[in-house]
């Protein structure tokens, strides 16, 4: 034993107290204080995703022809489209957040955003929480590398080390069902099995936020059986997650929130059933009754032509001829239609 650790032994034995069991048992309590659920759970970051006034434009790119066109109908064109406009969103964990709106509404807009694939023009968007989008599951492959390079590059995108990605390979391989398609360029592969790769390439890791837009449906009914399972397991696991789609019985079942987006803008947010309820009678309902009003505009102006017909042929008197039979012809149909 040298010097110095003879010296720093003697300084513990100095300390030592009478009661050495009573000192381990206060260590241990220690250590068992530290490690309880609701210990460790205070000192877990705290997941969120946070939107504070953020918009999304993009650069029409119209032509100096089309301009020109524009001017001359007095018509105003604008340079730039604006996606999303001055959108709050704070998301904590535990918050299942159903994204709700019309195609074009700008619901795979916000869920890019959320994802970091488009910055944002104005406002912020912070988060805490390793996150995982299942949106453009096959962007970042490149169809002249093999399965096994995408794969490797593509979890290096997401994080994952090199110990982490020779992991999870063997396990992407298994649930795609490739087998030694895995070694071939991807531009060997049909859709479906692309589709398998980059599926079981972008859930291979739990994350703590899930992104999804729509529910995915790919492959045979074997294979749809096994995305099901671990989808709903995904989904379970995440801490927070948003999600796109039409249907109305998928978003009940997965979300317990909803946002209703319309034009880029948030119209209402609150809980699924009563943001489900909102875009039937708002957004569904104002679109069918601006129909009916354009619908009776219409068939006023029909009903306008055709007294026009109907006077033109008696003014002229020229019953007889065909080009005024038609006309009345289609004068009386469009009186028809009208009283129906």
């Amino acid at each position: 034993m040298s010097k110095r650790a003879a010296i720093l032994v003697g300084r513990l034995q100095i300390k030592k107290p009478k009661n050495s069991a009573a000192i381990v048992i206060m260590r241990s309590s220690k250590r068992n204080s530290v490690d309880t659920p609701e210990k460790v759970k205070q000192k877990m970051p705290n997941i969120y995703l946070k939107l504070e006034e953020v918009g999304i434009s993009y650069n029409t790119n119209i032509g100096l022809l089309d301009k020109a066109v524009a001017y001359l109908k007095k018509e105003m064109l604008s340079d730039s489209i604006e996606s999303l406009k001055n959108i709050n969103l704070d998301l904590k964990a535990g918050d299942s957040l159903a994204l709700i709106g019309k195609n074009g509404a700008g619901k795979t807009t916000m869920l890019k955003t959320l994802a970091g694939v488009y910055p944002p023009k104005s406002g912020t968007v912070t988060s805490q929480g390793k996150i995982a989008s299942l949106l453009d599951l096959s962007m970042g492959f490149s169809p002249n590398d093999t399965g096994i390079t995408n794969v490797s590059r593509k979890l290096l995108f997401m994080g994952l080390n090199k110990q982490e990605i020779k992991d999870a390979i063997p396990a992407i391989a298994d649930f795609s069902e490739l087998g030694e398609f895995i070694n071939l360029p991807v531009n060997t592969y049909s859709s479906g099995m692309r589709m398998r790769l980059a599926f079981a390439t972008a859930t291979c890791i739990e994350p703590e936020i899930l992104l999804m837009d729509e529910w995915i449906s790919t492959g045979d009914r074997t294979f749809l059986d096994k995305v099901k399972i671990r989808l709903e397991t995904y989904v379970a696991k995440s801490e927070i997650v948003v999600f796109a789609s039409h249907s109305f019985n998928l978003l009940r079942n997965v979300c317990n929130k909803g946002l209703v987006l319309d034009k880029g803008e948030i119209k209402f947010m609150g809980t699924i059933e009563d943001a489900l309820e909102y875009y039937d009678s708002e957004i569904v309902g104002r679109n069918i009754r601006d129909k009916i009003v354009l619908n009776a505009e219409q068939k006023d102006f029909k009903l306008e032509k055709a007294i026009f017909l109907l006077g033109q042929a008696r003014k002229n008197k020229m019953s007889e001829d065909a080009l005024s039979k038609n006309a009345v012809i289609m004068a009386h149909e469009i009186i028809e239609e009208y009283l129906k």
